[in-house]
């Protein structure tokens, strides 16, 4: 199993103090240095970079959330759920489940694979 790349010590030292949300820090172009890098594609690239990390890391609530959900369809024998404009329907195809509301009096398309 390779090493993993340690953080230099300042970086380290900010993450802690800024907890999860610290930031990448980013360092201003010194004058008379030959880097080629374009600045506003590194600054663009760090803020998805940023962005990116925390939709993955708010996704591993919502695959615990979507597990449970199954787990009470199937523990009630439900494959479909009704109730106002929530509507919850178990996919057969990997095991999964859809949730959507539904505005009131809009027609929804049938779907004949669904069992009430």
């Amino acid at each position: 199993m390779p090493k993993r790349k340690q953080a230099k010590p300042r970086q380290r030292e900010l993450r802690r103090y800024l907890g999860r949300a610290a930031k990448r820090l980013r360092a201003p172009r010194l004058p008379g240095l030959e880097d080629t890098a374009i600045e506003a594609i590194e600054n663009a690239a760090t803020d998805y970079e940023e962005h990116r990390d925390e939709r993955l890391a708010a996704s591993k609530p919502e695959v615990a959330a979507k597990q449970r959900l199954i787990g009470v369809m199937h523990a009630h024998g439900k494959k479909q759920y009704r109730r106002g404009d929530l509507v919850v329907e178990l996919t057969s195809e990997k095991e999964s489940v859809r949730v959507r509301r539904v505005k009131p009096g809009k027609p929804e398309p049938e779907d004949e694979s669904a069992v009430a």
